[in-house]
């Protein structure tokens, strides 16, 4: 079989950017959210895992396509090395389809390259804390499959795209419904006499069959749970705001609220993106391919404006729909594709072109690291010369060649040592020495107590349900801070990591009787007057209840 040279040059690329980000990312932890999406599949396997946990217990799962997909992994393989192994396969993925939607817009193979290491080291969002690349979780899988569609678009391939998208959106509800709503309006726009409207219906079809197939259960368990919220329709409206208000204001701030996460300088920053995009894509792409980017560029920015429009309005059930997802995630993506492809137009046509462009690529990420450094909300130090110098050093080739070996030596610990820190100790001591159904106080921003010690949490911050259930997780919350929080969002792990070590024996006894919660796992210096049945030198783990008995 016969086989172009630039596909070799273009495995190789692909091979440059999966060996860059496993040392820079493959960590022998769990990362980012991780531990979260490794209970669906165990849920599967396991019926009655963290059943009596009040969040995760009778949490709505929309994350079914993943659970499927790697549940055999999680079959054969212990929860951390499936992770693991879902953690490089996703990976692999998504580059090879970033690469395929790079090739398709024209990029050669050493563009590629240097996009992948200017978008993964600059940034991966400009302002909602949104992230496309990562962990071992539903929402890269998605992005991976809306390149593919984007893919399928630009090749004039309605059907297939529409497949992509119905993929995407099994993966991840909301990538995948606003970035096919960004596809389809491209087709309808500028394609309409190119498909034809018998081809868009097809692959709208497809689209919504996917989806329902997925996601239709768990939204008619949504409302069958909820029905008796339907007592009346003004109570159940009223409800409903409340429920996403929380969920914008307290919760998720971070990604909903746009007063939160937007300062001056981001607007402009999310501004410049999105023009200097426009205006660099309409120069290098052809014709016909500008044609469908701009509709679902412009689209991708409408829905980032309608949310601004939606918290200007205190409408939060729009907000509660995350329309900030797609345009945060993808802007940097399509800014780094615009830099790349009018860097390359204008550097191959010199001998060497190429090289000056992989030149340019650490010049650039020195001197994001200068700037950010100069307007972070808040610096560690002053800007000296000594911080300015380490701000414009620290990139590739220095940052991969340090973290190598910083990554070596973390896989020897973990391959050799049963635990690696006192938090594994106490969780597998917990696992292996307390029954099933107990309920734990633990810290709540060691979000993977749940996982490695398999039992429930009174509650943590992570786990934020989306229906009535947030009163009480606000509740609890409030319960282990002692009192009110003074800010929320991140804001609130700060606050909880001062108050909750603080927490008396009347406050725990209180929580005990409410809820009959039946341990708490607190730091060493922490002395209650409960019963000590484990301690090393972080942590010490109470029992509440005297008649509670090894299982």
């Amino acid at each position: 079989m016969y086989v172009d040279r630039k596909d070799y040059k273009y495995l190789l690329a692909i091979t440059i950017c999966f060996l860059f980000v496993t040392i820079r990312l493959c960590e022998a932890n769990y990362i980012d959210n991780e531990w979260v999406y490794a209970i669906g599949p165990i849920k599967l396997l396991q019926k009655n895992f963290l059943e009596s946990d009040p969040f995760i217990g009778g949490a709505l799962m929309f994350t079914r396509m993943y659970d499927i997909t790697i549940l055999p992994i999680y079959y054969y393989f212990d929860e951390f090395t499936a992770t693991i192994i879902s953690r490089l396969a996703i990976w692999c993925f998504q580059i090879w389809a970033l690469s395929m939607l790079a090739r398709t817009l024209g990029l050669k193979w050493w563009s590629f390259i240097a996009l992948f290491l200017l978008w993964f080291n600059i940034t991966y969002d400009t302002a909602a804390g949104e992230w496309v690349f990562g962990s071992a979780s539903s929402k890269p899988v998605s992005y991976g499959f809306v390149f593919l569609a984007l893919n399928a678009l630009l090749k004039e391939k309605i059907i297939q795209s529409g497949c992509y998208s119905g993929l995407a959106l099994c993966f991840h509800i909301i990538v995948g419904f606003w970035s096919a709503v960004a596809i389809f309006l491209a087709a309808i726009i500028k394609g309409l006499e190119t498909f034809g409207v018998r081809k868009i219906m097809i692959a709208a079809i497809i689209f919504c069959i996917l989806g329902s197939l997925i996601h239709g259960p768990v939204l008619y368990k949504y409302y069958v749970k909820n029905a008796h919220l339907m007592q009346s329709e003004s109570q159940s409206i009223v409800r409903h705001l409340q429920i996403a208000e929380i969920s914008v204001l307290i919760a998720n701030p971070f990604h909903l609220d746009p007063y939160f996460f937007l300062t001056k300088v981001k607007y402009l920053l999310v501004l410049g993106f999105f023009i200097v995009a426009y205006i660099l894509l309409n120069k290098t792409l052809e014709a016909k391919q500008f044609r469908f980017i701009s509709v679902f560029w412009v689209a991708s920015g409408a829905f980032f404006a309608a949310g601004l429009l939606a918290r200007h309005c205190d409408y939060y059930k729009l907000l509660m729909l995350y329309p900030f997802r797609l345009g945060d995630g993808l802007m940097p993506v399509f800014f780094w594709i615009s830099v790349s492809m009018y860097f390359q137009s204008h550097l191959e046509k010199y001998r060497g072109g190429r090289w000056l462009l992989i030149l340019l690529v650490p010049l650039i990420i020195s001197l994001s690291s200068l700037f950010k450094a100069t307007y972070d909300a808040s610096p560690r130090d002053k800007l000296v010369v000594s911080v300015k110098w380490n701000a414009m050093v620290r990139t590739e080739p220095m940052l991969t060649i340090n973290l190598f070996k910083e990554r070596v030596d973390e896989w020897r610990k973990r391959i050799i040592l049963t635990v690696v820190n006192d938090s594994e100790e106490i969780q597998l001591w917990i696992r292996n020495n307390s029954p099933r159904n107990s309920l734990f106080i633990t810290p709540p921003w060691d979000f993977s107590f749940a996982l490695r010690a398999e039992r429930a949490q009174f509650v943590f911050y992570k786990s934020v349900p989306v229906d009535e259930k947030i009163y009480d997780w606000l509740e609890r919350m409030t319960l282990l801070n002692r009192g009110k929080f003074e800010r929320y969002g991140y804001y609130m792990l700060g606050q909880l990591k001062n108050n909750y070590p603080r927490l008396t024996t009347a406050e725990i006894s209180y929580i005990r009787e409410k809820y009959s919660v039946d341990y708490i796992l607190t730091y060493s210096n922490v002395y209650l007057d409960f019963e000590l049945i484990k301690k090393n030198d972080s942590y010490r783990l109470y029992r509440l209840h005297s008649d509670i008995k090894k299982s």
